[in-house]
């Protein structure tokens, strides 16, 4: 790839997060929907992630029904170091994967979540004071 196609690849990609992120804060405050905790990007720019708040179910089929995204059935706990205090959590997912074409906005492969089952972290920090 030389370095044209490269910097308008990059241009490209920055854009298309702009739009998205700009996307984003229309839908929460048009149809009052939970922001998300944390946005990523792939850098190829096919894939966006979306993370909601610990125990934001509801939030997460709120942005499902909104986008038009089938709700995952809920999977067996995770372990996880970086919530709570390390107890099972289950990750309660819309997702929509469409290698072919963009599945919304220019996005291939988007993704809508939230860690359930999340102990308080108030609780945990008590716990472990």
């Amino acid at each position: 790839m030389t370095d044209a196609q490269q910097a308008t690849t990059s241009t490209d990609i920055g854009l298309r997060r702009s739009v998205t992120l700009q996307t984003i804060a229309t839908l929460a405050e048009q149809h009052n929907l939970p922001f998300p905790l944390d946005i990523g990007f792939s850098s190829t720019g096919r894939r966006l992630n979306l993370r909601l708040d610990d125990n934001d179910r509801a939030g997460v089929h709120a942005w499902a029904a909104v986008l038009g995204f089938p709700i995952e059935p809920e999977k067996a706990p995770h372990r996880s170091k970086t919530v709570g205090d390390g107890s099972p959590w289950v990750a309660v997912k819309a997702e929509r994967i469409d290698y072919d074409k963009p599945v919304w906005l220019a996005w291939s492969w988007v993704s809508v979540w939230s860690a359930v089952n999340v102990p308080s972290r108030r609780k945990a920090k008590a716990v472990g004071a």
